[in-house]
């Protein structure tokens, strides 16, 4: 097989290898063990070291009260902490295991881990870890995460990584621990060395071959014509000139860049496409006249002539010249400047001396609307086209200056923008940050500036401003922003402003004034701004749905007919009607077609559905007066059994107040006409309640509020 190979490769015999043969080999089989051993072990640790990672991040985050209430025995099975920590730990995807443990009487012991009930590999809480490897015992001296080597116990073959968590005092020492397949983990390393081996034996074999190759192609060729050879080598090196010089031509000519080439008295030697292009000589034309008669560059602003142009200066020196950002236009012959960027390099002999120059010059007009492009978008906010934080405050510094005392900051915030965006999107939110920006950029004041400088927030400079001006100004801007309709959205906007007199006072104390001024005002104003705008929002879904208006009022005085049945105090029968009224706020953020939807619905507008009440909680818990039903808006569509939405709580971890809407709302859904089906009557409603109750609702309201219909004939149609 050998023989053949080298027959192909035209090697009529084989010659001995030599001692430096044998020398190199050994050294590259040494070598190469050496970087199969390096490259294996810097693959296990990398995978050990983002293994310790990984421990870190999940501790920290699962770090939580919940773990810390277990106590490491079986009483913890049937805990709600353990049941929660156990759904998080089964979350954990980079690890075959996850766990938290504890020691006590020197022994380890399972807190809670990451297999389901049921399975077979579950460690139940309290169970001792009789195969625990040794570095489990040692982490609880440990500050840091410690990783094992690979160790068998009875659920297999494992890579672990430990770390303990932070400690209270009086509470029980807890680490937490992550499990890998030994044989996965180290798989890849293995894998990489095996193929760097391989590469190894490969080159190794072709150093071989190529080293029996190179001396027979050598004795071989001693063995040719001297005189046919010479005569091969120059017809070789004739051809190559040619070539080179043909493809030297050809991408002169198709390079984007203009070049000039000139010889050591500054005439033209070369000129390619785009030069002729830029300046507007043609070869021809421009061949042997001074570079200076074709090439006339001038200063970029004021368009003065240089001196002595850098290119001449080249020629002097032989030292290279390269653009510096400065602006430079080129005169063309059609007498109209171009920004240009250019780079002028000598042209040496062997002995150094310089004996020309080559020009290389671009058209820099682009480039430069680019990054004046840049700098604005660096500046100015997206959005607005205001001035953003970082320069609206970098202008101010630059005006700080005596001749503009007294100097006034103003800043603005809108409120309610985050209700705005979270009803109706954030689309018509920033509509409205438009509005007012271009309220704001009315000319109040000579020398004004305006800028963004949060997301609800924008700010006015005045330089010399008394504060009666300002004052003035103050009521012109609030009286502008209160007759805007703003597209029919109640916005209110708080303001604050500061002066600065003289300039010991910095710029940073100036702003800190200005923002607690704000701050006050805000204080003042906001509470009652965020209440008439959730007014509002619930009147708009009341307008875009009037089915939903019926609904809500006959849920409110629903619940509060259950809230005096059970027996409850009439400011919490009061509260529960309020929050039959508002229980639906969040659906002013679904598209009217899903709300007025004569069919039924479908998956997608399911989806939309299930998003209120999230929606009406973040609402709702803006404003004081409400904050005690938000939480109740938030689970008015959990179920009993844990099915609900949007957080799946069950039992008595739903509050009181939504166990008993869901009850109001459910019956009246069903006992009202809705467009794509025809009510119940009261007695089929009620046997449905029955039939859910324990899964979709509290069993012991739903007793109570089939009693409630039984005793009260006058609730008939309620």
């Amino acid at each position: 097989m050998i023989q053949k190979l080298l027959h192909t490769l035209g090697i009529r015999k084989l010659f001995p290898l030599t001692l430096i043969n044998y020398i190199l080999i050994l050294f590259l089989i040494l070598l190469g063990v050496v970087l199969s051993i390096f490259s294996y072990q810097k693959i296990t640790q990398s995978y050990e070291s983002q293994a310790l990672n990984t421990i870190r991040t999940l501790s920290a985050a699962l770090d939580t009260e919940e773990v810390r209430s277990l106590t490491g025995r079986d009483i913890d099975q049937n805990s709600p902490a353990y049941l929660a920590m156990k759904k998080r730990l089964s979350q954990t995807f980079s690890a075959n295991a996850a766990y938290f443990f504890t020691i006590y009487d020197g022994l380890i012991y399972f807190m809670v881990d990451s297999e389901p009930i049921g399975s077979p590999d579950l460690s139940p809480p309290g169970q001792h870890y009789e195969e625990a490897p040794p570095e489990a015992y040692r982490v609880f001296a440990e500050e840091q995460p410690i990783i094992t080597k690979a160790y068998t116990d009875r659920w297999g073959s494992w890579v672990s990584t430990f770390i303990l968590l932070p400690q209270s005092e009086g509470s029980i020492p807890i680490a937490f621990g992550l499990d890998y397949n030994s044989g996965i983990f180290y798989t890849h390393a293995k894998l990489i060395t095996l193929v760097a081996s391989l590469l190894i034996v490969v080159l190794l074999v072709l150093f071989m071959i190529s080293s029996l190759a190179l001396k027979n192609n050598k004795l071989l060729q001693l063995e040719k014509d001297k005189a046919t050879e010479a005569t091969s080598l120059l017809k070789t090196f004739e051809m190559k000139v040619r070539q080179e010089k043909v493809l030297l031509e050809t991408t002169l000519q198709s390079l984007g860049e203009a070049v000039i080439s000139i010889d050591s008295e500054g005439r033209i030697v070369v000129m390619n496409r785009m030069a002729q292009k830029l300046t507007g000589w043609d070869i021809a034309e421009a061949l042997g006249k001074p570079l200076h008669e074709v090439y006339t560059i001038v200063e970029g602003i004021t368009l003065k002539p240089f001196e002595k142009p850098w290119p001449y200066k080249v020629l002097e020196t032989g030292i290279p010249q390269q653009y510096d950002n400065s602006e430079i236009k080129l005169i063309g012959r059609n007498g109209k400047p171009i920004a240009i960027e250019d780079m002028v390099y000598p042209i040496l002999d062997g002995e150094g001396t310089v004996t020309g120059a080559v020009l290389i010059f671009t058209d820099g007009t682009e480039k430069r609307l680019q990054k004046a492009e840049l700098f604005y978008l660096s500046t100015h906010d997206g959005l607005t086209g205001l001035l953003n934080r970082q320069s609206f405050y970098a202008k101010m510094q630059e005006m700080d200056v005596l001749k503009h005392y007294p100097m006034v900051l103003m800043l603005f915030d809108v409120n309610g923008l985050k209700l705005i965006n979270e009803a109706y999107g954030h689309t018509t939110g920033d509509s409205l940050l438009n509005e007012i920006a271009i309220i704001l950029q009315r000319p109040w004041y000579k020398g004004q500036m305006v800028g963004r400088v949060d997301g609800d927030e924008f700010a006015l400079f005045f330089p010399n401003a008394t504060e009666e001006i300002v004052l003035k100004v103050s009521q012109e801007i609030q009286e502008a922003l209160s007759e805007q309709a703003f597209s029919g959205y109640a916005l209110t906007i708080s303001h604050g402003y500061a002066k600065k007199e003289y300039a010991q006072t910095p710029l940073s104390e100036l702003q800190k004034k200005a923002e607690d001024d704000l701050f006050r005002n805000k204080v003042v104003e906001n509470q009652s701004a965020h209440q008439k705008m959730v007014d509002l929002l619930l009147q708009s879904l009341f307008k875009k749905s009037p089915r939903e208006m019926e609904h809500s009022k006959r849920v409110g005085i629903l619940a509060q007919r259950f809230g005096r049945h059970l027996g409850l105090p009439p400011e919490e029968v009061e509260a529960l009607h309020t929050l039959g009224v508002f229980h639906d706020i969040g659906k002013i953020a679904l598209a009217t077609r899903i709300l007025n939807k004569k069919s039924k619905l479908d998956a997608d507008d399911w989806r939309e559905i299930k998003r209120h009440p999230e929606i009406g909680f973040n609402i709702l818990s803006s404003v004081n007066q409400y904050v005690p039903i938000a939480e109740q808006v938030l689970c008015h569509h959990e179920r009993w059994d844990g099915k609900g939405y949007p957080n799946q709580i069950s039992g008595d971890l739903i509050p009181l107040y939504s166990r008993i809407l869901a009850l109001c709302d459910t019956f009246d859904a069903m006992t009202n006409f809705r467009a794509y089906r025809a009510g119940v009557s009261v007695e089929n409603a009620l046997e449905e309640i029955k039939r859910c109750s324990n899964t979709q609702f509290d069993p012991i309201l739903a007793g109570r509020f089939i009693e409630m219909y039984g005793k009260s004939p006058e609730m008939e149609g309620v």
